[in-house]
């Protein structure tokens, strides 16, 4: 079942990013971003604000609002 509130896609969260990407978690929305090429510092930034990944993308496209 799709969570409540939007899909977005976040290709990159880095720094910043992934702190934008938990306030939007936290306000109901749903948020991915693109794994694919990423280094393992992006992984668990992504990871620990909640982040679902996707592995390229067009999957992350095709799936967002």
């Amino acid at each position: 079942m799709k969570p409540k509130g939007n899909q977005i896609l976040l290709l990159h969260p880095g720094e910043m990013g992934h702190v934008l990407g938990a306030a939007l978690i936290a306000a109901g929305q749903s948020v991915s971003w693109v794994s694919e090429g990423r280094s393992d510092a992006t992984r668990k930034r992504a990871e620990s604000a909640g982040l679902t990944s996707v592995s390229h993308l067009q999957g992350g496209l095709a799936e967002a609002d």
